[in-house]
């Protein structure tokens, strides 16, 4: 049964009016995206392939396994830790995936130098940044000096002792009159 709507032949001053009289249809809901439902398979799936080097994008755009999550669930997985230990997992694999694309730099660039010596400098140096930027502990520019230093020195002033200052100088440095 088709329902009737109004007539919309009515001047634009009139259309409001027309509609008023009209019932309210309801509107569709839209439906979730992927399912995000977790299980251990998928998760596997997901810190396997993260380890092995790949990068969550690409593992979410070739899924493997039925009922694949979106990234935006992984994600979702990782920053809320649900399921319990998933955010150290994940963060695991990732930085296991960052070594195991840091074994493969030599290759790509000794390979590529071949064709064009430029074109792999700026591959090493993009990838060098991108490890810098996943690990930084391991691959950043970043130094850490917090040091622990025995008997008591202090981290402020590095131990240095205040030295009077002199208010008059030296004896050799004094004019003679």
């Amino acid at each position: 049964m088709r329902r009737e709507g109004p007539d919309l032949s009515a001047s634009p001053r009139e259309l409001p009016a027309a509609w008023a009289n009209f019932p309210a249809m309801p509107l569709p809901i839209p439906g979730p995206g992927r399912r995000s439902l977790w299980t251990q398979e998928v998760e596997d799936e997901i810190l396997d392939r993260l380890a092995a080097g790949e990068t969550l994008t690409s593992i979410c755009e070739t899924p493997r396994l039925p009922d694949f999550p979106a990234m935006s669930s992984v994600v979702r997985w990782g920053r809320e830790d649900n399921p319990p230990g998933f955010s150290a997992r994940y963060q695991h694999a990732g930085e296991v995936g960052a070594m195991v694309q840091a074994d493969r730099i030599p290759e790509e660039i000794e390979a590529l130098a071949l064709k064009d010596a430029a074109a792999a400098a700026v591959v090493l140096k993009a990838r060098s940044w991108y490890l810098g930027v996943m690990v930084p502990a391991r691959y950043g520019k970043a130094l850490n000096v917090n040091a622990r230093v025995a008997g008591g020195v202090d981290p402020v002033t590095w131990g240095v002792a205040e030295v009077p200052v002199a208010t008059t100088p030296p004896a050799e440095d004094q004019e003679k009159p």
